[in-house]
């Protein structure tokens, strides 16, 4: 007799499932990493163009059309790290999603791992329980040719 496992191959879907849940989950963090990781070079960036607006306005001379390049720059960038910033809360949304769904599968693969252990302690049952049929048979059979 062989231990054969009937949901088995569901077994091995949830575990396949699973892992391609965690990774999913480990890409989204690294593209959050990514994106803050520019968030905070466009917020250095608006801070020093912030410093030159502050420098070109309190100048002697005014010279109109940097402070209005440096203004359509500044505006540039605010909306540049709101989008980003839009895009990381998506982001982090998806990863607390697939974080849930990867709960639910291991829930699941553990329901199916139970139940493994629980198919196996009965074949392990009825395995000892056929080889006593066997040895009694053996030992009738020994009796029986001695008594006879």
């Amino acid at each position: 007799m062989v231990f054969d496992f009937k949901f088995e191959k569901l077994l091995r879907i949830k575990d396949k499932l699973l892992q391609e849940k965690m990774f999913e989950i480990l890409s989204l963090k690294r593209s959050i990493a990514q994106l803050r990781n520019e968030l905070d070079g466009v917020v250095l960036e608006r801070k020093r163009l912030q410093g030159e607006m502050t420098r070109l306005v309190s100048g002697g001379t005014v010279d109109v059309e940097r402070i209005m390049f440096v203004s359509g720059l500044l505006d540039s960038l605010e909306r540049k790290a709101t989008d980003i910033r839009k895009h990381v809360n998506e982001l982090d949304k998806m990863r607390h999603q697939k974080i849930e769904e990867a709960k639910s599968l291991r829930i699941e693969k553990k329901k199916f791992e139970k139940l493994r252990e629980a198919y196996l302690e009965r074949y392990v049952e009825n395995v000892k329980k056929e080889e006593m049929k066997v040895i009694d048979e053996v030992g009738v059979i020994e009796y029986s040719r001695f008594s006879g």
